[in-house]
C-alpha cells in the first residue's frame, strides 16, 4: 500500500498519514479497505477415445489427473483461472464374430466372402459400449454341404455323414416323403427322389435320382426271398426249399418288436401292427442264421 506495506489478506485496519496533505493544510490520514481475492481453482473432467487435446496445447494419450493450466485473469473475481485435467481415455473394443456357412456369407461390411477369411475387418463407429468404436475382426469358416447321392436301381444313400435327411418326392412338387429321414432311402414307388441335407448350419439338396425298380430282397446264398420291400401289410419270406424256423424283427434301435417260431418254407408275417419305418430281421433257416431289412411304408 502506500505505506510501503505488501498485504496478503483482508484489511480494514491500516492507516497512512501524508503530512499536509489535506486541501485545507492539514495532514490526509487514510484508512485502508482491502479484499484480497485468489484465483479460481477448477476440474475439467474429459473422457475421450485414445486421445486429447486439451487447452493447454498438450495432447495426452492415457488417464491423466494432473495436468493444469492457467487462464490469466480468467476467473470473474478477475484473478487467474487454474484448471486441472481429470482425464480418462477410453479405447475400442476389439472382438470376433465367428461364422460358419455351406457357401458364402455377406458380412456387415457388406462384402460377400466365398472362402475362409479371419483378416476383414469392420469398424461401427461409437458402437461401444464406453462411446468409442467397436471393432470386429471377421472369423468366417465356408463347409461345403456335401449334397452328393449315390443310388441304385431302388435305394439312394446321401453321401454326406452326420446330418439329418428328408428324402422328398421330386414328381410330387417335392413334398417330403413321410418317415423317409434315415441317410439311406428305398423308395416304395418308382419315380424321382432327392434328399434334403442339413448340418444343423446350412441346409441344401441334392439332385433328383430316378428309382426304376422297386427292391425284393433275395438272400443268394440260401435260395430265399423277402418281399414286397417296402411292404405295409404283410411280408413274405420264402425260404424255398428249407425251413423257416424262428423270425426276430427288430426296430432301428435294435429293440425286438415281434418274434415268431413258423417252422414252414413259407412265411406270411403280418406288420401292419408296425410303425413306418426300416426293421431288420433275424431269421433262422437251414440252421443258419441269417440278417436282413426291410421298409414297413
Amino acid at each position: 500500500w502506500t505505506n510501503g506495506q505488501t498485504y496478503t489478506s483482508d484489511n480494514i485496519t491500516a492507516m497512512d498519514t501524508i503530512v499536509g496533505g489535506a486541501a485545507n493544510g492539514c495532514d490526509s490520514i487514510t484508512t485502508l479497505n482491502l479484499t484480497i481475492n485468489t484465483p479460481a481453482m477448477g476440474t475439467d473432467t474429459q473422457v475421450a477415445c485414445n486421445s486429447y487435446t486439451w487447452t493447454n496445447g498438450q495432447t495426452y494419450t492415457s488417464d491423466n489427473i494432473t495436468a493444469m493450466d492457467t487462464i490469466v485473469d480468467g476467473a470473474a473475481n478477475g484473478c487467474d483461472s487454474i484448471t486441472t485435467l481429470n482425464l480418462t481415455i477410453n479405447t475400442p473394443a476389439n472382438g470376433t464374430d465367428n461364422q460358419v456357412t455351406c457357401d458364402s456369407l455377406t458380412w456387415i461390411d457388406g462384402v460377400t466372402y466365398t472362402s475362409n477369411n479371419s483378416t476383414a475387418m469392420d469398424t461401427i463407429v461409437g458402437g461401444a459400449a464406453n462411446g468409442c468404436d467397436s471393432i470386429v475382426t471377421l472369423n468366417l469358416t465356408i463347409t461345403p454341404l456335401d449334397t452328393t447321392i449315390s443310388y441304385t436301381d431302388s435305394t439312394i444313400t446321401a453321401n454326406a455323414s452326420g446330418a439329418t435327411y428328408q428324402w422328398i418326392d421330386c414328381d410330387n412338387s417335392n413334398t417330403p416323403v413321410v418317415g423317409a429321414t434315415n441317410q439311406i432311402f428305398a423308395p416304395s414307388a418308382i419315380g424321382n427322389y432327392a434328399c434334403i441335407v442339413n448340418n444343423g448350419s446350412c441346409s441344401d439338396t441334392s439332385a433328383c435320382a430316378a428309382i426304376t425298380t422297386i427292391n425284393v430282397h433275395k438272400l443268394s446264398t440260401l435260395d430265399m426271398n423277402i418281399y414286397p420291400n417296402p411292404a405295409q401289410s404283410n411280408l413274405t419270406i420264402d425260404g424255398g426249399k428249407y425251413t423257416v424256423e424262428s423270425i426276430i424283427v427288430y426296430d432301428f434301435s435294435g429293440r425286438v418288436v415281434k418274434s415268431v417260431t413258423p417252422n414252414v418254407t413259407v412265411v406270411n408275417l403280418a406288420i401292419e401292427d408296425l410303425p413306418v419305418g426300416i426293421y431288420g430281421l433275424k431269421l433262422l433257416v437251414n440252421k443258419q442264421t441269417v440278417h436282413a431289412q426291410f421298409i414297413k411304408n
